[in-house]
């Protein structure tokens, strides 16, 4: 069954394949319609909106157009620290009934793809941020399917975290089932051993009817049966977003955002590509144990994906 866009351009024989996947043996096909290098002057608007097009964001984040650009052939987001109110927070502040926390000193930003999207192998070389905002790769589509895939939601240096630990290295993978007028959800949290947000890593999401895998530089971290009651199939848009407010993180001060001339902004979140194939080729049923936190190894399986 497909549940991508019937209009979709694939790629036979593409130059890149997943990291996971070297030897092609479920024959894939580069998806044109969803994958970027990011080597234009500015986001590609035929592929992405920049900004998310059923939200504005989590208070007191609000999601701004200005803080996405592309820079040195990487897609960026940023969040910035707001003195005062900006013209979207006031607009968007009007709708928000009293005694509900507002829009306020934080602009942080999203983008959205076009189309919606489905099965495949889904492939991002990122550096997330080291901030109490959470740095995010994910699905949803609220309207018609309600359904949420989120490959990851870290949140670099959280701020009185009850759930993350405070060095980036935890790395939060969940579903959410909303179709039923409730949130069933299938998270985890998973420790890395290193800080995430150190270094650029490379991010695999397997998306088939049958299972859900995750993985980070090539180790395969988590696995999810998609053969349940409440299946994760419809298809969903592909995001990529900052927001605060994630796991109990609280927001960061003003001073957190401070950097000195020559070192890295904090508030930065870096994507270097996003590459997507598809196959008619089923999943194999059995890969192996997800790495535990005892045997996960992710400097060396760096090494040996030639990471850089």
């Amino acid at each position: 069954m497909s549940n991508n866009p019937a209009h979709e351009k694939l790629i036979d024989n593409p130059k890149f394949l997943p990291l996971t996947d070297p030897e092609n043996k479920r024959q894939w096909k580069m998806s044109e319609m969803f994958s970027d290098e990011f080597d234009g002057e500015s986001l590609d608007l035929t592929k992405w909106s920049n900004h998310h097009r059923y939200w504005t964001g989590r208070q007191p984040s609000i999601f701004d157009p200005k803080n996405v650009s592309l820079r040195n052939g990487m897609l960026v987001l940023v969040s910035t620290w707001e003195d005062e109110p900006t013209d979207l927070m006031i607009e968007a502040n009007k709708l928000i009934p009293a005694g509900e926390r507002i829009y306020e000193n934080i602009s942080a930003c999203a983008v959205q793809s076009i189309e919606p999207t489905g099965y495949g192998y889904y492939e991002i070389k990122a550096r997330t941020a080291p901030i109490s905002i959470a740095s995010a790769f994910w699905f949803r589509d609220p309207i018609k399917n309600k359904l949420e895939i989120d490959i990851f939601e870290q949140v670099g240096r959280p701020v009185n975290a009850n759930r993350m630990n405070l060095n980036g290295s935890s790395y939060p993978i969940n579903t959410h089932w909303f179709k039923e007028g409730k949130d069933f959800s299938n998270g985890k949290i998973y420790n890395t051993g290193i800080d995430l947000t150190a270094e650029f890593h490379i991010y695999g999401f397997e998306w088939d009817t049958d299972f859900l895998r995750f993985y980070i530089d090539g180790a395969f971290i988590h696995e999810i049966d998609n053969n349940i009651e409440r299946k994760i199939d419809g298809s969903q848009y592909l995001l990529f977003d900052m927001e605060t407010y994630i796991y109990g993180s609280k927001p960061p001060t003003k001073e957190a955002f401070a950097y000195k001339p020559g070192e890295r902004n904090p508030a930065e979140y870096e994507i270097d590509y996003v590459r997507v194939w598809r196959s008619d080729v089923p999943q194999e049923t059995n890969i192996g144990i997800p790495a535990s936190r005892d045997n996960l190894d992710l400097p060396t399986a760096k090494v040996r994906a030639g990471i850089k």
